[in-house]
């Protein structure tokens, strides 16, 4: 992006704001805990696959106190390139045991739905109003709200990624 400096001190110093900014308010997603309930209602194994931070990510899932409601939990630092490559949603697939065809993502980025795609998985974009307007179009389905991504959503998403 042009910034200056070394990218090392620059991601650090970034950490650490988003932590100050965090410890303040960490907003919680409305619907989040429906679509943990509704995908272990279905049996399905639930993972986090951000390329955020390692401590971030920990620390935002310890301050919803939804660590315990993932199966896996996998940041940017275990694989070498980020999203729009699909290697976080292929690193997140092999651990849980998976196959990637048969994984769902519910991604609110551009690139996270291009990653998950080029994964061979199903996709609903979700259009989270914290991360701006994305282009979402090559998501299996598209939400406004995760409220909308229910039982029959979530089965008609894994079938069109089996299909493609």
């Amino acid at each position: 992006f042009g910034a200056k400096g070394d990218p090392e001190t620059l991601r650090i110093t970034k950490n650490r704001i988003l932590t100050r900014l965090l410890e303040t308010e960490t907003p919680r997603v409305s619907g989040i805990d429906s679509v943990i309930r509704t995908a272990g209602d279905l049996g399905w194994k639930k993972a986090v696959a951000s390329s955020s931070d390692h401590g971030i990510v920990h620390f935002v899932l310890e301050r919803l106190s939804l660590n315990d409601s993932f199966d896996a939990i996998v940041t940017g630092s275990a694989v070498s390139r980020g999203k729009p490559a699909p290697d976080i949603f292929l690193e997140t697939a092999a651990r849980l045991d998976m196959q990637p065809s048969h994984c769902v993502v519910v991604e609110d980025s551009n690139a996270g739905v291009r990653a998950a795609r080029a994964a061979g998985m199903g996709c609903i974009g979700f259009r989270n109003p914290r991360s701006g307007v994305q282009n979402l179009s090559p998501a299996h389905a598209q939400v406004d709200r995760l409220e909308e991504i229910d039982e029959s959503l979530l089965k008609k998403t894994a079938l069109l990624a089996k299909k493609t």
